[in-house]
């Protein structure tokens, strides 16, 4: 009989609610402080994506913070204690530093529990690129993947997750540093909207620029195209948005029609992404030959 084991990532996977009820899975939230007061990125945090979006058109420069090793130990131990091993599906290493503080935690953790194994796979992904890739995972044990399969399984998908994104105002990137000052000056001006993708080291890159809204989104579903051209009908499409729900279930329509997506998810960005990204943000992720540009 095979071992059974935890499959855990961070709430940077934006997967809804329904999936923290799934058996032998936990979501390790990040932390984000708005106007002075510190939530935390999970179903019962204090406040919704969209309840941040609000509070972001009003003003509010939300400040988010990464997972430390301290804090992974804290979360990771309880499920050694039971007596399972351990895979964790991290955020991205090139956005965030939980990552790496993830694998200093197995490290540690390893030392105390040295009959259990704790496997760390980092994502290159984020939003629900990560969540995808979690989905994906979370089916594979279902099906009775082993520990080392299911984590094989994993690294063997990453660089086939492709993320690309829109966002409605670049002040949000021009915070963050994605952008620079005269970049967002223009194009508030200009009505520009950048087209963003997760390369293959895990960075959020721009690749495109489009003047408008409708132009943007119509960009997302071409950079889709390519992707999947002569390619069978996607499985699963997963959609994401920071508080610009109609035009996410619009997208989702255009995937089925378009492509024959077999099954679409649409869900909120959390409120850590959508710190650094803004409202109106956009994503769309699916699976693909590779999500190198």
């Amino acid at each position: 009989m095979k071992k059974q084991y935890y499959i855990c990532t961070d709430s940077s996977c934006d997967l809804p609610p329904h999936y923290y009820d799934e058996p032998l899975f936990r979501v390790v939230a990040l932390s984000f402080e708005v106007n002075g007061t510190e939530y935390y990125d999970r179903p019962d945090g204090g406040i919704s994506s969209r309840g941040l979006c609000e509070m972001m058109r009003g003003g509010a420069a939300p400040r988010t913070s990464q997972i430390t090793p301290a804090r992974w130990c804290e979360e990771l131990e309880p499920m050694l204690n039971e007596g399972t091993d351990l895979l964790l599906l991290s955020f991205s290493s090139g956005l965030s530093g939980t990552a790496s503080a993830a694998f200093v935690a197995a490290d540690m953790l390893a030392e105390k529990y040295p009959q259990q194994k704790i496997i760390v796979v980092d994502t290159l992904a984020a939003s629900l690129g990560q969540g995808l890739l979690v989905h994906l995972v979370l089916k594979k044990r279902a099906e009775g993947a082993s520990l080392e399969e299911a984590a094989e399984y994993a690294r063997s998908v990453v660089q086939k997750v492709c993320h690309y994104f829109t966002v409605n105002d670049l002040v949000y990137l021009l915070r963050g540093g994605r952008v620079s000052r005269t970049s967002a000056a223009l194009g508030s001006i200009l009505g520009i909207k950048p087209i963003l993708h997760v390369d293959a080291e895990g960075r959020l890159i721009p690749i495109a620029k489009v003047r408008g809204r409708k132009a943007s989104l119509e960009t997302l579903l071409k950079k889709m195209a390519a992707k999947l051209e002569n390619k069978p009908a996607p499985e699963l499409v997963f959609i994401s948005h920071a508080d610009c729900e109609d035009e996410a279930r619009i997208m989702a329509d255009e995937v089925k029609k378009r492509f024959g997506a077999k099954e679409t998810l649409i869900h909120s960005i959390g409120p850590v992404i959508t710190a650094h990204a803004g409202p109106g943000t956009m994503a769309i992720f699916f699976i693909a030959d590779s999500r190198t540009e």
